[in-house]
């Protein structure tokens, strides 16, 4: 429960209406208004002609615009200079505030918590599962905010600032370390087989299979709720196997598919896409099938799966994996490219000596970047906190 006093904002805005007509020659921009109190913003440029409503309003730097439709999501805004004579449609309704009443920096951060989208959603009309949960006008009126005297309101926006500036800056230094965690590990591989001075081998010598999957007959049509785990591009991540989103195919299909059958010992390499180069280890189930996407490497007993992985995750074998692929018509990497890739053979106790180092360090990095993810939680969580604290009169 707030301190200060709290104000319908009937006593604190009046409605402002800049009509336009809109002309069929003339391109406008069309504003739209983000959820959760971010702001206002240019949505998209149209011709005047292709706009069905020739009737529209015009947005001035300072109105306070909210989306009917998403009022209940915290859609209000202050508008910027960024939207400074722009248009909006009906379901933006402006208003100006009382500036002997209301700072508009307090009125801001007002908009950024829960409280102002839980009152929307009260007086809203309608059903939200299909965003018609619609705050009208005349309810706009019936909103409140806890209200100080302009003084005290400007000296807890000047607090929430500094406060806001210190969490940015703690931002900034974590998303730092963050980066810095992330190419260390890089490095690590790296080093680790800059120090290997054996004899280097074609993949091709070195495997029993290399090739990509395909996709099943009646593509998604067929994918089933259980059954084979059929491995797509999004599952193999670096050096990481994701289960989350993995598709289902039946036993039938599976056996139709049989030329693309994955092995628990399986090496897996992304070939196509934004994600080409990703590669992981099969995961260890009994089988498994894979997508066009996706190909399978398959080592002789002569070869580490585990130490062909890392090998192939390393920094400068990604640099060589998207420099072959460039210039192509289309974003891949071939079987015949795949074959040709030399590998350093030491013998197997050596690599598995060095991908128990390698595995070590990333288990340790594993750690930190978990504990990286919870700061980020916990910053992330700061600022809410903060505003809780100041509309209570707390701050």
């Amino acid at each position: 429960m707030s301190k200060f006093p709290i104000v319908p904002f009937a006593h604190l805005f009046e409605r402002v209406e800049r009509k336009v007509i809109l002309e069929d020659t003339v391109t406008y921009q069309r504003i739209g208004v983000r959820w959760y109190g971010l702001g206002a913003f240019i949505r998209d440029s149209e011709l005047g002609m292709n706009i069905s409503r020739k009737q529209q309003w015009v947005v001035e730097s300072g109105d306070v615009i909210y989306n009917k439709l998403f009022a209940w999501k915290g859609s209000f805004a202050i508008a910027g200079a960024d939207v400074h004579g722009q248009i909006a449609s009906d379901k933006f309704p402006t208003y100006r505030h009382d500036p002997e009443q209301l700072d508009l920096g307090y009125l801001r951060y007002y908009f950024q918590t829960p409280s102002i989208a839980k009152q929307a959603e009260n007086l809203s009309k309608g059903a939200a599962a299909i965003s018609k949960l619609t705050l009208n006008p005349p309810q706009f009126w019936d909103l409140t905010i806890p209200l100080p005297p302009l003084v005290e309101q400007q000296r807890i926006v000047a607090r929430i600032e500094a406060l806001a500036g210190k969490i940015a800056a703690a931002r900034r230094l974590r998303e730092e370390a963050t980066t810095e965690t992330h190419l260390l590990l890089e490095n690590l591989i790296d080093t680790a087989f800059e120090e290997i001075h054996h004899p280097a081998y074609p993949l091709r010598h070195l495997t029993t299979k290399i090739g990509s999957g395909s996709t099943p007959r009646g593509g998604k049509e067929v994918y089933a709720e259980s059954g084979v785990p059929l491995i797509r591009s999004l599952n193999v991540r670096m050096r990481t196997f994701q289960w989350d989103g993995i598709a289902f195919i039946s036993d039938d299909v599976h056996q139709q598919m049989a030329g693309t059958q994955v092995e628990p010992n399986d090496v897996l390499l992304n070939i196509t896409g934004a994600s080409i180069g990703r590669v992981s280890c099969a995961p260890n189930v009994p089988t498994a099938n894979v997508t066009q996407h996706v190909m399978i490497i398959r080592p002789t007993q002569t070869l580490n799966n585990r130490y062909l992985m890392y090998w192939l995750s390393r920094p400068s074998m990604q640099n060589s994996i998207n420099e072959q692929q460039k210039g192509a018509t289309r974003q891949a990497i071939t079987k015949s490219q795949v074959a040709q890739f030399e590998i350093p053979l030491p013998p197997i106790d050596e690599q598995i000596k060095i991908v128990n180092q390698l595995d070590n360090y990333q288990s340790q990095i594993q750690l930190v970047q978990l504990e990286q993810t919870q700061t980020n939680q916990e910053l992330d969580a700061l600022l809410p906190a903060i505003l809780d604290r100041a509309f209570k009169g707390a701050l």
